[in-house]
């Protein structure tokens, strides 16, 4: 074959190049002093690149082709190291980001070969718009032969750019060819009641023995039906029971399926089940007996090989789409009640969406963070980030646990979170001796590492910004002199650039007041600490930015789980210094040790503060209502503090009939008592004391000596107090005897 004048041929690129026509070696050998390109002497190094595209193909394939690109390099003189034997294994040529490929152009950009051998263009790329690139920047820009040992294409060859040209447009309409006879196959499949892949949850397929004569494939499989499978249908049975009959959120469905342990489609990669695998199940015609085919086709980016998913037309779908109805799973009636549900939910969220359909605020970006706490809050549990959820956003919920795959489900108010975690860093920030000591220590001592290594790196950067201009001078001139190289633009692009930077960075270090011309001080430290303070307390965005690089991550767990009703969660997080404290900032040397900070989200209860009042006055017997006026406080508290009281150190919580009984008992009790300290003090004796309160003469010495040992004064002798109130009262009688002799 002849093409335009170019007879393609293997032969020069197997042999050595000793035998090449003279009118192709005059060529080469001029196009090679034109372009500057001249390999240096002993520049025979060489490198292949070995690909292979379906994961049905094994190793063999590479095999081969690295057999042919060594016999080729060998009859060329060229020393094929293995180390540059570049390979992709089981990826497709339409895409870019293949790790051996980007590690060939990284090879050919470092100089590390001069030569690279392919078995076949296909295998650099199955693209025009990607291997005619790639083949030109790999020869003019690295300087690096290419040689294919199965096309004749060698760049040291006149006329190799159009065959490449040509093979490559080859092996792109290879490519559309292929598609068209897949798509054909699979029409005809479709058509004639066989399954091609497209069964979903609920289906299972099974071949038809017998169909595997009439195919033509060397390998020739029987062809596939599609069967209901009965375990999987019940799962998608109970699904639409769950959202149909019981009402049940789509959230609450996808947790539970979660947390049983369902299956998912064959063609998951993932196990938990989250809200859009519910929606998809529920709006499935597939299980009331309508199936359809091609409702979308892969469109592929020829310049990345990137391939999305769009929507075929009505019209090109209607052929496709049969009723069957041996494979009904879900009734009519069950399955458009579910639409109808879907329907309104549609309608409710319409409002909460995007122009693209996507829900408003589902977009995560770690750099602009849309509230304080975005992506800084982790579940120790599963690893899951906390996300806004519950009323209004008010919230953070585990993602994990939207999904099934984790059991917290304690909710973490937001405001509550920001709050205490700004108040217990702003403490540490501002009051904490220890670890402001710690943060002046390590910039001390950067300080001193960078003055040693960098005396004035002002000076050093005006220097590099010297010896940048200077090049670009250079390369100014010799592009005005006609002298430059081919490669002198990108030179140049690249010098402009690192003068750019050169001049940006003498521009900070000269207008900045946090250069450390003198070494950090205590004052300086908490200056700095203060402003940093501001910032966190502050509503702007550059308050999430610090308290991420300050604290980077919280993790949460629930606290106390066995005690009491209520849950809540305690984080646990380290304070770091930030790289925004000026000297600290980019300086070598050691840097302050983090410190590891625990906090629990939960309010301090307004009654906390009176429970040892309220414990040590229910032990002196006074009631809930007298607690309470004597406190200043609502009737509701005693109650309440006395249980967290109980709670706190772990003992049970009295019972409120038994204390009511205990309580009214003591009550009796204290009146007894107030009233024979009145009878005390009138100085009646024991005896008639009991008399009159009507009781014995043992609860009377008993409520007395209470009384002077609550009060704190000297428990008296009943015997000394007889025989002092028996003088008294003779004195009194003959003093009277007395007045009425006078009389």
């Amino acid at each position: 074959m002849r093409t335009l004048g170019i007879v393609p041929s293997t032969n020069l690129a197997h042999t050595g190049g000793t035998e090449r026509p003279p009118t192709s070696n005059c060529y080469s050998q001029l196009r090679r002093r034109g372009s500057g390109r001249r390999l240096e002497s002993g520049g025979v190094v060489a490198a292949s690149y070995l690909r292979y595209s379906s994961d049905q193909q094994d190793a063999s394939s590479i095999e081969q082709q690295q057999r042919k690109c060594r016999e080729a390099a060998a009859a060329n003189g060229h020393d094929l190291r293995p180390e540059y034997e570049f390979a992709d294994h089981a990826i497709s040529g339409t895409r870019l980001d293949r790790q051996g490929l980007q590690a060939m152009l990284a090879g050919a950009a470092q100089g590390q070969f001069h030569h690279l051998y392919f078995e076949s263009l296909s295998r650099l790329a199955r693209e025009f718009v990607i291997s005619a690139p790639m083949l030109k920047q790999l020869v003019y820009v690295h300087h690096v032969r290419v040689i294919s040992t199965s096309e004749g294409v060698d760049s040291d060859r006149a006329g190799w750019e159009l065959m490449a040209t040509f093979r490559s447009w080859m092996h792109t309409e290879f490519l559309k060819q292929l598609r068209e006879a897949v798509l054909r196959g699979q029409e005809d499949a479709v058509l004639s009641g066989y399954s091609v892949g497209h069964w979903c949850f609920g289906y299972r397929s099974e071949p038809v023995p017998g169909t595997e004569s009439g195919r033509k494939d060397r390998n020739a499989k029987p062809r596939m039906r599609v069967l209901v499978d009965d375990g999987h249908a019940r799962w998608v049975r109970r699904v639409f029971e769950w959202f149909v009959v019981d009402r049940r959120r789509i959230s609450w469905i996808a947790r539970e399926l979660t947390r049983l342990g369902c299956p998912k489609d064959h063609r998951a990669t993932t196990t938990p089940w989250r809200h859009c695998y519910v929606v998809q199940l529920l709006r499935n015609r597939k299980y009331i007996g309508i199936w359809h085919w091609g409702q979308k086709t892969n469109v592929r980016n020829p310049m990345t090989g990137q391939v999305r998913q769009e929507e075929c037309a009505v019209e090109e779908v209607t052929p496709y789409t049969r009723e069957m109805p041996g494979l009904r799973v879900v009734e009519d009636e069950v399955f458009f009640r579910a639409q109808g549900l879907l329907d309104v939910n549609e309608v409710y969220l319409a409002k909460h969406r995007r122009p693209d359909g996507k829900l408003r605020g589902s977009t995560r970006d770690r750099q602009r963070p849309r509230h304080l706490l975005q992506g800084l809050v982790a579940c120790a549990a599963c690893g899951s980030k906390f996300k806004v959820g519950g009323a209004g956003g008010r919230y953070l919920v585990c993602d994990g646990y939207t999904t099934g795959a984790c059991p917290v489900k304690t909710l973490l108010p937001r405001e509550r979170a920001e709050r205490m975690l700004l108040e217990r860093i702003g403490s540490i920030v501002l009051h904490d001796p220890g670890w402001r000591e710690a943060v002046y220590q390590a910039t001390s001592a950067s300080w001193q590492a960078r003055t040693q290594s960098e005396p004035d790196e002002l000076s050093e950067v005006a220097r590099q910004l010297a010896a940048a201009e200077g090049k670009i001078a250079r390369m100014v001139d010799a592009i005005e002199n006609g002298t430059a190289s081919p490669d002198l633009q990108q030179r140049l692009k690249e010098r402009h650039a690192e003068r750019d930077e050169c001049r940006r960075r003498v521009a900070t270090l000269k207008t900045a007041d946090s250069s450390p011309k003198v070494p950090p001080t205590r004052e300086w430290i908490d200056e700095q600490l203060q402003t940093l303070h501001t910032i966190l307390t502050s509503a702007e965005p550059e308050a999430a930015l610090a308290l991420r690089e300050l604290v980077g991550q919280v993790r949460v767990h629930v606290a106390s789980p066995d005690r009491g009703k209520r849950k809540h969660l305690r984080g646990v997080f380290t304070i770091a210094v930030p790289s925004s404290i000026g000297p600290a900032k980019d300086l070598p040397g050691p840097s302050a040790p983090p410190l590891s900070v625990e906090i629990d989200f939960i309010e301090c209860l307004p009654w906390a503060a009176v429970a040892d009042k309220v414990k040590e006055l229910i032990d002196r017997g006074v009631r809930y209502a007298d607690i309470a006026a004597q406190l200043s406080c609502p009737r509701s508290w005693p109650a309440k503090a006395l249980a967290y009281w109980h709670a706190t150190r772990g003992l049970a919580v009295p019972d409120g009939r038994a204390l009511r009984d205990r309580l009214s008992a003591t009550s009796a009790m204290l009146d007894r008592q107030e009233q024979a300290i009145q009878l005390w003090r009138q100085g009646l004796l024991i005896q008639e004391m009991a008399t009159q309160l009507g009781c014995c003469r043992d609860t009377v010495t008993a409520l007395i000596q209470d009384w002077h040992t609550a009060c704190g004064l000297e428990v008296p002798d009943g015997r000394a107090r007889r025989k002092e109130l028996s003088r008294g009262k003779k004195s009194d009688s003959s003093d009277t005897q007395t007045e009425r002799g006078n009389d």
